[in-house]
């Protein structure tokens, strides 16, 4: 059953790799969908694929990986819309 997710992270969590970490992530599970920076401070990313995998993912977030350190981590379930690849998007 495929899952997709909008999960928006705060805390220290710009300019500390997370995106380029979290493509790495995505990309080992075989997840797709896009992150970006928020001009508020936070990022917020949009991951599809199994929803065993996402749940990984989403577990992975929750860790603090690499020098991020996020305070608050909000997922909201969405429909699947089909993406290909993972992207940060600008």
């Amino acid at each position: 059953m495929r899952r997709r997710c909008h999960v928006e992270i705060e805390g220290e969590v710009q300019d500390v790799g997370l995106r380029g970490a979290a493509r790495r992530e995505a990309a080992h599970h075989h997840l797709t969908g896009w992150i970006r920076n928020e001009p508020s401070g936070a990022v917020v990313a949009e991951v599809e694929g199994e929803a065993a995998p996402v749940a990984l993912f989403l577990a992975w977030l929750r860790q603090k990986p690499g020098y991020a350190s996020p305070t608050n981590i909000s997922v909201t379930d969405i429909a699947p819309q089909g993406d290909r690849i993972f992207t940060i998007a600008r």
